[in-house]
């Protein structure tokens, strides 16, 4: 049996307009929002090394709209495809949201190397998550960079976008 309950209005005990944990589903650690995106553009990047590793060339700007209030934000990245321009090249991946660096996969710290050595001008991908701080609700610009460790590396090569799947978490 099924049956269908149409109500106009929700009100909280004392009368008043409720909020998503007045409802029960804004509690900590459920997701809010999914966003699935891809590259604004499929321009390839090339980045060259800096020898340091402390330079970062921004590949892709994307903007999301939280609706929670501190909530975090969890991006899953996928690189399509990047290529080493030699063995000893290594490629960086770090985000930023509104201009801060966030973690990597909550425990590595602000960035990460994809290490392949001794691959030379082969095709490559990089799957990784990325786990903001807390963030007030409204919109927030993503930053996703890239850096260049020994040699050159060309990201989005052949125009593959660069796929993500952010994730609004309440806090």
């Amino acid at each position: 049996m099924t049956s269908i309950i149409k109500v106009d209005q929700i009100q909280t005990a004392a009368g008043g307009v409720p909020t998503a944990a007045d409802l029960g589903i804004n509690t900590s650690g459920n997701v809010l929002k999914t966003h699935y995106m891809k590259s604004p553009n499929q321009t390839q990047v090339v980045v060259t090394n800096d020898n340091t590793g402390n330079t970062w060339t921004t590949i892709d700007t994307l903007s999301v709209t939280t609706i929670g209030e501190s909530s975090r934000l969890v991006i899953f990245f996928d690189t399509g495809q990047f290529v080493k321009s030699g063995a000893d090249a290594n490629a960086g991946f770090r985000f930023l949201v509104d201009n801060v660096p966030i973690l990597f996969n909550t425990e590595y710290g602000h960035h990460h190397w994809h290490i392949g050595y001794g691959s030379n001008s082969a095709r490559e991908s990089h799957f990784g998550w990325y786990v903001s701080g807390l963030l007030s609700a409204g919109t927030h610009t993503i930053l996703q960079q890239g850096g260049a460790y020994g040699d050159a590396v060309t990201f989005k090569y052949q125009g593959r976008y660069q796929r993500y799947m952010i994730q609004e978490i309440a806090g």
